[in-house]
């Protein structure tokens, strides 16, 4: 699709197109997992963006079921 000179492509199609990122190695997937676990049991009303804050990572990472 044409806007002025701009060609713009639907967002459906860039995804397609668009290679995703490789997972993380299992071995930080389970180090994320225990550090988040330790600032559960510490303090298990903690929100994501609690451990966002942190641990300085994105609200997805945190959110995550490892």
């Amino acid at each position: 699709m044409r806007v002025g000179a701009v060609e713009h492509w639907p967002r459906h199609i860039v995804r397609d197109y668009t290679a995703a990122p490789p997972p993380l190695p299992y071995h930080r997937q389970r180090r994320w997992a225990a550090r988040v676990a330790q600032l559960l049991d510490a303090a298990p009303a903690l929100t994501a963006a609690d451990v966002t804050g942190r641990l300085g990572v994105h609200r997805n990472t945190a959110q995550a079921p490892r």
